[in-house]
């Protein structure tokens, strides 16, 4: 058994290989990139939902609505706001928020614990995010840590995250909150509506208004897909994410948890894991 291993291992290694490039060739990368609104040759792993060149892996494949390009996270809709090849990271906002009009808000909660799960989903949220909490408050907070939503939001209770008091008649106080709100930093009468990510927050390293978190909302936030959970090395290995060179034109091997599958070894496995 071990002769027989021996003697087909450079030839499995250079049948996985040979694959490995005509698959390259065929899904990887496309002569014609689909372009959509702002968002121009969108390349591997990337593409659109019906494109008949079909490019792009199946995991990582965008939609053309509107001449708008949306991602769909967690089956929430996000507009792609840009690709950035080179530290593989795509910025995304919520569909909510509407440019000119600081009363519009996120549809959706986002934060941190969303991606607990290293390989539940594609992308990871870049560790430079910051939290941002919306809260309630049924009398006003005199606190250096809530930022007034007005004249923006004039009471959460105007808007659809009205959960704190069922009185619709009741003046509340709308405040946003920045990073990991503790219990014991919640005032009484006060509860938590909404929570959700930005790339960052530099506008509020001391004073700032809500309108000022309103325009860090809209520039939106870093998600990475530095290594690609292609279908390759998804439908042999469980959770396993594929690695490839600078422009994808080479597929180096299989990550899995801390694991390590180089293309020869990976096609072994696969093989006489058949027989």
């Amino acid at each position: 058994m071990s002769r027989v291993l021996s003697a087909s291992y450079p030839i499995l290694s250079f049948l996985f290989l040979l694959s490995v490039t005509c698959f390259a060739k065929k899904i990887h990368r496309c002569d014609k990139p689909p372009s959509c609104g702002n968002i121009e040759n969108i390349s591997y792993p990337f593409g659109i939902e019906g494109d008949p060149n079909n490019c792009g892996d199946p995991n990582y494949l965008l939609a053309c609505e509107n001449n708008n390009t949306v991602l769909k996270l967690f089956s929430r809709k996000y507009y792609v706001r840009a690709i950035h090849r080179n530290n593989k990271t795509i910025r995304v906002v919520d569909a909510g928020l509407q440019q000119g009009n600081c009363s519009s808000l996120p549809l959706f909660p986002l934060t941190a614990d969303n991606f607990s799960s290293y390989f539940e989903y594609p992308y990871q949220l870049s560790p430079s995010s910051k939290k941002v909490t919306f809260m309630n408050c049924e009398n006003p907070v005199d606190s250096p840590l809530f930022v007034d939503t007005q004249p923006c939001v004039d009471g959460v209770c105007n808007s659809k995250y009205s959960f704190a008091s069922p009185n619709k008649n009741r003046r509340s106080y709308s405040y946003v909150v920045f990073g990991d709100v503790e219990l014991s930093q919640i005032p009484d009468l006060c509860s938590v509506d909404l929570a959700v990510v930005t790339a960052s927050l530099k506008k509020c390293d001391k004073n700032c208004s809500y309108l000022d978190v309103f325009e860090e909302l809209l520039y939106g936030f870093q998600l990475s897909w530095s290594e690609i959970y292609c279908e390759e090395c998804q439908n042999i290995f469980r959770d396993s994410r594929c690695k490839f060179n600078d422009d994808f034109s080479e597929f180096s091997g299989c990550y899995g948890g801390k694991n390590f599958f180089y293309p020869s070894l990976f096609f072994f496995l696969i093989f006489f894991k058949k027989k």
